[in-house]
This record gives structure tokens, C-alpha cells and sequence, in this order.
């Protein structure tokens, strides 16, 4: 975040520099700061409420690993399967997005009402999907195969926390929603609350506090739902109030309209299925590394929580891009939204940049937060200066992928990341890290050449322009 923040004045102190020297030049075009400053307004909420996203991921690790190593076992393996189906309702929610950003930018706000609905019927269809899920937990644990001490703690985990999953979809396609009006604070607020109800909970309902049963890692996913269904009803009283309907007709109880029910479908199932495909090709170059030995498979997981959390503020921006993107194009206007996606990639790309001198610079000080097990630090700094090398194409990837979905040009994103994912990736980690025996590092090579490609090639799909002459909305026939 400290980072980012710095990237952000570096990019407005080279703005206003130029500026200065190029007056005729800004007098025909937008400030730049303005510019930037537009960007920063819209990504810092989101940046705020990823990253404290991620702190309360580990403080709720912190509190199941005081009840035994083989709860945080059995609910580290809950955790991957709730992600994965996160997956399935995460491109409805950045499809509503687009589509209530560019039905802003055109000027017809009560369209935006009506297509959140369509974005919440099929997050009711999800949700009830997920609850299906239930009957199955235990023939799932049984297929990954968990120590008998974990495997009790995570099906009691997961048979409750699938509740609350099944609420987050409905709680993420209405943040989104909220996003693509511009309004990325109020998902913030909202957010913060959520997480803190979260926190409070475990600690009264996993250690027995303030009076409350001791129930373990059966409270974590208790407090869990809670706090999601708290979240839900807080951005619901949103979405219903009369400020929002009066602009956006939220209050409209549409029908199912098969039409632009299929039209969000055909721009969110692609994105849907590319997170599955991001998702899945990890776990399995997990699984790959897990073989390789617990050193190795220690050393991907601190590596692995780095760089997550050094992309999320770039997440955030990318958020950020595709709802400026896609309320520039909605108002017909794509030479602002290539310059919104532009000064996006300058801040992304400083901010990354920075991140990659320190990975390359302060490797063993980085790997040292987490272990002090010389082999694993030892393992750790070459692969960690690798990584670093490339931050600037992660960067490029992630800022413009949002300006992408910002103009839906999805399916591009989908076939383009499947290939990458599946036939570079993996084999080429499998390759270097198991065929050609150089372990850990040559897995993350295969990594490596992914990110380079990913952002070389999308990086070209952005300069191309073609993104600019998409068109998503439907016909408007008036209020």
C-alpha cells in the first residue's frame, strides 16, 4: 500500500512536470493530474478493502491455528474449495460492472437497476447451487484425502461456511454494481464493517469468550456467515434506497428478461470460466511442488503470499480501469478511456516496479518475515529475484485485463488465459521443475514465462485498440 501510494505521487509529480513544460500541449487536452487523480479516487477504496481482505485471511488463520495444526489443516483445504467456487459467481459480478459502467457513461442510468437484477437472479441460481454442495462435502474430503485429524474440522467447516459462500454472491455482484456507478467507497465502508464483525466473532465464538460456547473451527465459519449476511443486508439497504432508485431504478423488480439475462451471461461466463482455469492450474502446480518436498512446498506458499500481496493494490486498480473504461465508452467517448487505460498502466507499472527492486534487492530480508529456516531462505532468493524481475509484466497483465472487461472484450481474455495457463504454464513447469530436475526454481521459470507472455500480449491487445469499437449494451427504448 506504502508502495502504491508513492507510485501514485511519482506518476503526478512526472505529470505536473510535464505540464509545466508542454503548456500548449495541456491546454488541448485533460490534465493529466486530473487524470490520475480520477484513477486514484476509484482504486484506493478497492485497494483498501482487498488488502484488508487479505490481513482478515490471516488473522483468521492465526486464530484457527491456536485451536491444533490439524483444524488449520482440514480448513486450509475448506478455504481452497470456497475459492473455487467463488470463481463461478465473480465474472457475474465484473460483468454487472461493465454493464452498469457503461449504461452510466451513456447517460441511461435506468438501465442500470434493471441489469443488477438480471446480475442477482443468476447469483441466486449460484448461491442455491452452492448449497447443493452440502450433501457433498464429505465424498470431497474423501477424494482429497486429508489426515483423519483434519478431516473432521474442515467438513464441519465447509458444511457452514458454504452458507455464508452462498450470501457472497449476492454480496459481490452488488459491490461490483455500486463499483461500476462509480461509487467504490460505500463497498469499502461496508467492507470494513463486515471484516471487524468477523473478527469479533471468531474470537468469541472459536475460544468460548464473553459467555459464548467453545465451538472451534465450527465458530470461525459461524461468524463467517454471519458477517456476510451482515454485509448483504447493508449493501441491499443500499441498493434499495430511494437516492439510488431514483436514479438507477433499483426498486424496479424486473422479470427475468431472457434477453439481457443471455447478454450479461454471454460477457460473465467467460470470466467465470477463466478464474476456474487460473484456479485450477495453480492447485495443480501445487500439487507438482507439494511432490518436490515440504521445503519446496513451504517455500511456494511464502512466495505465493509475497506476490499476492503485492498485486492486490494492483487488483484494485484494475477495478478501477475497467469502471472508467467502461463509462468512457458508454458515453461514445474511447479516446478518454484508452487515456483512462493508459495513465492506469503508467501507475500500475511504477507501482510494480517498485515492488520488483525490492523482491531483487531485499530478498533474504522478504523470506525472513515468514521462515528462518536457512534451506528454505536459501532456496528462496534466486526465485524471489526472478519474480521480481518480472513484476512489471504482472502489472501490465492485471491493468489490462481490467481495461478489457471494462469493454468486454471477454472472450479474448478467456482463450488467451486458457492457453497461457494450460499450455505454457504447466507443462513448461513440469518440464523444467520435474523432467529437467531443477526443482522449485524451474517450476517457477514456467511461471515466470507465463507472466512475461501474459503481459507482453495483453499489453498488445490494449495498444491495438480494437477493444475501443465494442459494443455491449442493448437497444434503448426509454425508461
Amino acid at each position: 500500500m506504502v508502495f502504491f501510494i508513492l507510485a501514485v505521487g511519482l506518476t503526478k509529480s512526472t505529470a505536473f512536470f510535464l505540464g509545466a513544460t508542454h503548456m500548449a500541449q495541456i491546454a488541448r487536452k485533460q490534465n493529466f493530474v486530473e487524470r490520475y487523480n480520477d484513477i486514484w479516487q476509484l482504486a484506493y477504496p478497492n485497494i483498501v478493502t482487498m488488502m484488508l481482505h487479505n490481513v482478515m485471511s490471516i488473522i483468521d488463520t492465526i486464530m484457527v491455528s491456536q485451536v491444533s495444526m490439524a483444524a488449520l489443516a482440514g480448513v486450509s483445504l475448506a478455504q481452497l474449495v470456497l475459492a473455487t467456487l467463488f470463481y463461478l459467481y465473480r465474472g457475474v459480478a465484473e460483468g454487472v460492472l461493465t454493464f452498469s459502467a457503461q449504461y452510466t457513461g451513456a447517460k441511461r442510468d435506468h438501465h442500470c437497476g434493471p441489469v443488477a437484477w438480471q446480475g442477482l437472479y443468476i447469483g441466486v441460481g449460484i448461491g442455491a447451487l452452492i448449497l447443493l454442495v452440502i450433501p457433498l462435502v464429505q465424498p470431497l474430503f474423501e477424494v482429497m484425502k486429508p489426515s483423519e485429524a483434519a478431516m473432521g474440522p474442515g467438513i464441519a467447516y465447509l458444511r457452514i461456511a458454504l452458507i455464508g459462500g452462498s450470501v457472497g454472491a449476492l454480496t459481490l455482484i452488488l459491490s461490483y454494481f455500486l463499483r461500476g456507478l462509480g461509487d467504490s467507497k460505500t463497498p469499502m465502508r461496508i467492507a470494513v464493517l463486515g471484516n471487524g464483525v468477523n473478527v469479533v466473532g471468531n474470537y468469541l465464538l472459536i475460544f468460548g469468550h464473553a459467555g459464548f460456547p467453545r465451538l472451534g473451527v465450527v465458530g470461525a465459519a459461524i461468524s463467517t456467515s454471519i458477517a456476510e449476511c451482515l454485509v448483504l443486508v447493508l449493501l441491499l439497504r443500499v441498493f434499495w434506497s430511494a437516492k439510488i432508485d431514483a436514479r438507477y431504478a433499483t426498486r424496479r423488480w424486473a422479470q427475468a428478461q431472457g434477453q439481457e439475462m443471455r447478454r450479461l451471461a454471454k460477457l460473465a461466463f467467460p470470466l467465470s470460466l477463466q478464474g476456474l482455469f487460473d484456479v485450477g492450474s495453480f492447485t495443480l502446480f501445487t500439487v507438482m511442488i507439494g511432490r518436490m518436498g515440504t521445503a519446496q512446498l513451504a517455500l511456494s506458499h511464502i512466495v505465493l503470499r509475497l506476490i499476492v500481496f503485492a498485486f492486490l493494490p494492483v487488483q484494485g486498480l484494475a477495478v478501477a480501469a475497467a469502471t472508467l473504461v467502461g463509462q468512457h465508452l458508454g458515453a461514445q467517448q474511447p479516446a478518454r478511456a484508452a487515456a483512462s487505460g493508459r495513465y492506469a498502466i503508467h501507475l500500475g507499472v511504477v507501482y510494480m516496479g517498485g515492488l520488483g527492486l525490492l523482491f531483487i534487492c531485499m530478498p533474504q530480508v522478504l523470506l525472513g518475515l515468514f521462515t528462518r529456516d536457512d534451506q528454505v531462505v536459501g532456496m528462496g532468493v534466486w526465485l524471489l529475484r526472478l519474480l521480481g524481475a518480472i513484476q512489471i509484466f504482472d502489472a501490465l497483465y492485471w491493468v489490462c485485463s481490467g481495461v478489457l472487461k471494462g469493454a468486454g472484450d471477454t472472450r479474448w481474455i478467456l482463450v488467451v488465459s486458457g492457453i497461457y495457463n494450460w499450455l505454457v504454464f504447466l507443462p513448461l513447469a513440469f518440464v523444467l521443475g520435474v523432467a529437467l530436475g531443477w526443482g522449485v526454481f524451474g517450476a517457477w521459470v514456467g511461471f515466470a514465462v507465463m507472466v512475461l507472455l501474459q503481459g507482453g500480449t495483453f499489453w498488445w491487445r490494449f495498444h491495438q485498440g480494437r477493444w475501443q469499437a465494442l459494443s455491449i449494451l442493448s437497444p434503448d427504448h426509454g425508461a
